[in-house]
């Protein structure tokens, strides 16, 4: 009895290992027809070291991802894959999580891959967070740490004329080095390798002036005729930073692969889009397995002389907790830490780990709030966080802060229920760079009439549907508007009302002066509206007394009145000061997120309505400029037509 029970256990254990990860078929003398590549894969990492909590269809609470489980199960698959193992990734490796604080001065990123067997990735947008500048420091950081590395490719980056030596990144390239493409050889095959940065991608990398995004469809069709043609690869894969989507004509690596049919594999990275199955397009497979390291993707290519690649299994492996990290890489993500809490998080007097509150229910996901925009709990939270952190900041010199404003793109995670962490903070707000250049973008005090309030509004009313971008919606503080989707193009917002020291709201006058809070990115754009609405609408940041800003630098909020200079007060910690601002409801100690964050607050809601009186109410010069339109051409057909009634009289 013990000997049965001892084959049954080993059998149950060799089919779970068989279910999570199915062994690669080899190349066995009986199935000599083809020859097996196993090809694992992810992408949009974004620093994510550590586990993190999501919440799953039913609102429970889970913990996803992990370097360390990540890292073990990649070990498992190349086990059973001996010689025909590839692990790649497609890019946007860093920004998003506390580790990315020392980004440029450790390489955290790079080395921890390198560590895990990553052999191959890519450069997304968000890599140039920090400015090419920042990006040419990582490299040279990561290539002087003496760790292995993965070889980063790149095909389509290049540089505008005459500033190729203006911010290092060139000879960082160079000397790393980052290539246009790699030929590696894998179970007697020559697979070929590149990398590229779609359109939306390098539309929307913030800084790396002197950088110059070329066409990635060019580019791919270059770099693929040279493998195919000089280098002989048999097959070719494609480390693409541009995403798929649900609208065919917007999915870049679609659009790509029937561009570009010789390309065999396309890892789609950038739109964080979750494959369950792969896109087949002509003999193309297209797969992406989400971010932050919650799957792993594995995908087995079966590779036959004179007919090429054949996808021969596709699955997305779940990391979770439930799968024992591997404890060296949990040793260095240990080190890593304590670097972060002594050269970042001291600065700001937290530790990483430290709970500053806690919630007794979740704010909406990510995913829930791009599938369904509208007004959030988490943005009036975000935003109600601003207009508390710089009326503290300043102090006796404060100036009544009337409106604080957040852009939906700029937050990139939630808070769950459960203890609310330093490190849950930063991730909801962990973009950008300062004029101080440290991490995290400051948020800036800038006037503003009525009249440009009113626009700004325009934003979320006619911008962010036109667009087609949930990145520009808006959340607010401090003001309450409608708007009727109905209404004409950039006319559509009305009845808007603006806080008051008071503590109430009084009708918003179009000529008088305003003081906004937005984040340095959100107010940098501002000047920009008039070129993106062609000059329908525009705006103009002032200071107190109504005078032109020479620059948004002369803005920002200084976080310590007390102290010479301006202390940049960040987007981060002033979200986590309100939270520790709130009260301690069931007297453990900790603060409690407030209840009235269970739901949104309604400070703006779209009432679609065809009435012509709402149609037509506080109508601007858009609206009125039409309407003399509509008139002249009205007076013009009247008299037209009394014209050519006296004419037929007189005939």
């Amino acid at each position: 009895m013990r000997l049965r029970a001892i084959i049954c256990t080993v059998l149950l254990l060799l089919v779970s290992g068989m279910v999570l990860l199915p062994a690669l078929p080899a190349q066995a003398e009986d199935n000599p027809a083809y020859v097996p590549i196993r090809i694992a894969f992810t992408h949009d990492l974004h620093s994510y070291f550590l586990p993190h909590p999501v919440v799953d269809s039913k609102g429970a609470v889970q913990i996803a991802g992990g370097y360390a489980p990540l890292a073990a199960t990649i070990d498992a698959s190349k086990q059973d894959a001996p010689g025909a193992f590839l692990l790649l990734d497609a890019g946007d490796f860093a920004m998003g999580t506390l580790f990315q604080t020392l980004y440029r001065s450790h390489a955290l990123e790079l080395r921890l891959m390198g560590r895990m067997g990553y052999e191959f990735s890519t450069f997304g947008n968000h890599e140039f967070d920090t400015d090419s500048e920042g990006a040419a420091e990582m490299l040279n950081a990561a290539r002087a740490s003496g760790d292995p590395l993965p070889q980063i490719l790149s095909s389509n980056i290049g540089f505008k004329p005459g500033q190729e030596n203006t911010s290092g990144f060139k000879e960082s390239m160079a000397n790393f080095p980052v290539q246009d493409y790699a030929v590696v050889e894998k179970n007697g095959l020559k697979i070929g390798i590149f990398g590229i940065i779609g359109k939306d991608a390098a539309q929307v990398t913030v800084l790396g002036k002197d950088l110059e995004f070329k066409d990635a469809i060019l580019e791919a069709s270059r770099v693929v005729s040279v493998l195919r043609d000089k280098e002989k690869a048999d097959v070719i894969i494609c480390l693409s930073h541009s995403g798929t989507r649900s609208a065919p004509a917007k999915s870049e690596d679609l659009l790509l692969a029937q561009a570009v049919p010789d390309i065999d594999v396309i890892i789609s990275g950038h739109t964080h889009t979750v494959l369950e199955e792969p896109i087949k397009s002509g003999k193309t497979i297209i797969g992406s397995c989400g971010s932050y390291g919650s799957y792993l993707g594995v995908m087995d290519i079966n590779y036959t002389p004179g007919q090429g690649a054949r996808l021969a299994n596709y699955q997305l492996v779940k990391i979770n907790n439930e799968i024992a990290g591997k404890p060296d890489i949990s040793q260095l993500i240990e080190k890593d830490q304590v670097l972060v809490d002594q050269e970042f998080l001291s600065r700001y007097g937290y530790v990483s780990g430290q709970e500053i509150a806690e919630s007794d229910f979740n704010l909406e996901t990510l995913e829930d709030i791009y599938a369904k925009p509208r007004e959030t709990a988490l943005g009036d939270l975000i935003a109600d966080s601003y207009r508390y952190a710089v009326e503290k900041a300043e102090g006796p010199g404060y100036q009544y802060l009337n409106v604080a404003v957040q852009a939906q793109g700029e937050i990139r995670d939630s808070i769950t229920a459960g203890p609310v962490r330093i490190n849950d903070v930063f991730r909801v707000l962990s973009l950008g760079l300062g004029p101080d250049d440290t991490v995290g973008y400051p948020l800036v005090g800038i006037y503003l009439t009525g009249a440009e309030i009113k626009n700004c509004l325009e934003i979320e009313a006619t911008v962010a549907p036109l667009k087609g971008n949930n990145d520009y919606r808006m959340q607010v503080s401090g003001v309450l508007f409608k708007y009727n989707p109905n209404r004409l193009p950039f006319n559509r917002v009305y009845d808007v009302l603006i806080s008051t020291p008071e503590g109430g709201y009084n009708e918003m006058k179009d000529d008088q002066l305003y003081r906004v809070c937005a984040s340095y990115y959100s107010a940098s754009m501002l000047g920009k509206m008039g070129d993106q609405t062609y000059g329908l609408v525009a705006v103009t940041p002032k200071n107190s007394r109504g005078e032109a800003l020479a620059s948004i630098d002369d803005a920002v909020i200084d976080a310590d009145y007390v102290q010479a200079g301006v202390q940049e007060l960040k987007q981060w910690p002033a979200l986590a000061a309100y939270l520790q601002s709130m009260p301690d409801t069931d007297q453990d100690g900790i603060p409690n997120l407030q209840a009235r964050y269970r739901q949104a607050a309604g400070r703006y809601a779209a009432l679609p309505s065809w009435n012509l009186i709402n149609l037509l109410e506080e109508p601007n010069k858009i609206t009125l400029g039409l309407l003399g339109i509509m008139v002249v051409l009205a007076v013009t057909l009247v008299s037209l037509g009394r014209w050519m009634r006296w004419r037929k009289g007189r005939k």
